[in-house]
């Protein structure tokens, strides 16, 4: 996914925002996309550190 990012942002740097209305469009849904997996990966990685210290506790 951060490959399929690197090369949108590579591709981006001759285009001006919304001059072609379907790359802003797959822009935003890569741009959705990335947001989506970092905020659930963090939300995995937080639950297990919630467990961890449960047990620490316990």
């Amino acid at each position: 996914m951060l490959v399929a990012l690197a090369a949108y942002l590579i591709l981006a740097q001759n285009q001006g925002v919304g001059d072609d209305l379907t790359f802003t469009v797959i822009g935003a849904g890569l741009m959705a996309l990335i947001s989506y997996w970092t905020l659930t990966t963090v939300r995995d990685g937080l639950e297990l550190v919630a467990i961890k210290m449960k047990r620490l506790h316990h």
